[in-house]
Order: C-alpha cells, then structure tokens, then sequence
C-alpha cells in the first residue's frame, strides 16, 4: 500500500479532524467515533422537503380529499428522494411514513398496516 505525505493510504482520504475516510469498509463510524457529515449530499436532501412542503400547500385540486392531497405530497416526495439519491429506499420510505403519522394524515395503526411486523409493535 502506498502511503501520502498526510499518512492517508492510496484510496483514502483524511476528513475532518485528520480522520481517515474512504475505502470499502466506511459505511458505518467504528465505535466511539462520531460520523461525518456529509456536506455534498445537503442540497438534494432538501430537494424532497421542498417537494413535499410545496405540494402540501398547494391548493387541493377538485375531487380530491385534503387526506388524499397530502399523502400524494409525502410519498410524491419520496420517490423523488430515492430518484435524486438523497436517501436510500428503505429510509426514504420510513421518513414518509413517520411524516404521515407524525401529521396526522393517518392513523398509525393504518399507516403501519402493510408492514410484515406484527401489529403488536406499532
């Protein structure tokens, strides 16, 4: 292995701090070690926020119910954060779903309700 004058070694690089990132196991920080942010994915994970906030607020188009408009704007957003790589599928999906209880868009026996989980859970 080649190492640079910074000690990272060839493939690495040196995050914040001096810490060593990069390479095939940095998924997840080891243990004690805080993650780091990163800064270069903030604006697409805005991106789906504004869908949604922007579609919530929009009119309710005719023959819809305000119920129905809503679950549009969150899901709509995340698909859409799933499409630009803002999140990954599973937590996009779980972001939508909390919002939706969280909003009181549905009840979470019922926003759960596809789930494989027992019901004892939620």
């Amino acid at each position: 292995m080649l190492e640079a004058e910074d000690g990272a070694v060839q493939g690495q690089s040196v995050g914040l701090k001096g810490k060593i990132r990069g390479g095939a196991t940095d998924s997840a920080p080891a243990a004690g070690e805080a993650a780091v942010m990163e800064w270069d994915k903030l604006p697409r994970r805005v991106i789906p926020f504004a869908l949604a906030l922007g579609i919530w607020f929009i009119p309710v188009p005719g023959g819809l119910t305000a119920q129905a408009w809503h679950l549009f704007a969150l899901f709509f957003a995340s698909i859409a954060a799933v499409l630009v790589g803002a999140f990954p599928l599973v937590t996009s999906t779980m972001l939508a779903v909390a919002a939706v209880v969280l909003t009181g868009t549905l009840e979470p026996a019922k926003a759960f309700s596809a789930s494989p989980m027992p019901a004892c859970c939620w």
